[in-house]
C-alpha cells in the first residue's frame, strides 16, 4: 500500500491506519485478524461453535498463530515482500529454521 492507510477516510475507519481493517458499518470497523475472523466466525455455527469447548480450541489456534507462528513467518517473509528492510543472512536462516520447526509439532 502506498499511503492509503494514512488518507482521512481510512483514519476515520482506524485510528491506528494498520491493516487488516474490517468497515462493519457507518459507525464501526475493527482491526487486527483474529478480532476480524471471529467476527466473521459468528456469523456461521460452521466456521465458529457454539460449544464452548470447540470455540476454546478455534480460540486456541486463533492466538497461537498470532502469537507464535506469525512472528516466524513475518521473520523469513516480511522482507522479501517488501514489507521492511530483508533481515540479515544470518536473520533469515534463523527464522527459516525456526518456522520448519514449528511446521514439524
Amino acid at each position: 500500500m502506498k499511503g492509503e492507510t494514512r488518507t482521512p477516510e481510512f483514519l476515520a475507519m482506524n485510528p491506528l491506519h494498520i491493516c487488516p481493517t474490517l468497515k462493519i458499518n457507518k459507525d464501526l470497523s475493527i482491526w487486527e485478524s483474529n478480532a476480524i475472523l471471529r467476527y466473521m466466525g459468528s456469523s456461521s455455527k460452521k466456521a465458529y461453535p457454539e460449544n464452548i469447548e470447540q470455540r476454546a480450541w478455534v480460540d486456541t489456534m486463533l492466538d497461537y498463530r498470532q502469537c507464535n507462528f506469525y512472528p516466524k513467518v513475518s521473520t523469513v517473509c516480511y522482507g522479501f515482500l517488501g514489507f521492511r528492510k530483508p533481515g540479515s543472512e544470518e536473520e533469515v536462516k534463523k527464522g527459516k529454521a525456526a518456522l520448519e520447526a514449528e511446521i514439524k509439532q
